[in-house]
C-alpha cells in the first residue's frame, strides 16, 4: 500500500516498455510491481504454457 494521495500516481517513474501493476481492493490502491520488462513477462508466460 502506498499511503499517498491519488495525485502522487502521476509522479511514479515508469520505465518505457515495462509493466507496472496497480491493484485495488475498493478502498485503497497498491503498487504490486513496477519496471518489469515486458519481454521478461512474455518469456515467463510462454514457459508456463510449455509446462502445461
Amino acid at each position: 500500500m502506498l499511503g499517498a494521495p491519488l495525485a502522487a500516481c502521476r509522479r511514479i517513474d515508469v520505465e518505457p516498455l515495462s509493466l507496472t501493476d496497480f491493484r485495488s481492493d475498493g478502498h485503497r490502491w497498491m503498487l504490486r510491481s513496477s519496471g518489469v520488462p515486458v519481454a521478461a513477462k512474455a518469456a515467463r508466460s510462454q514457459s508456463g504454457k510449455a509446462a502445461s
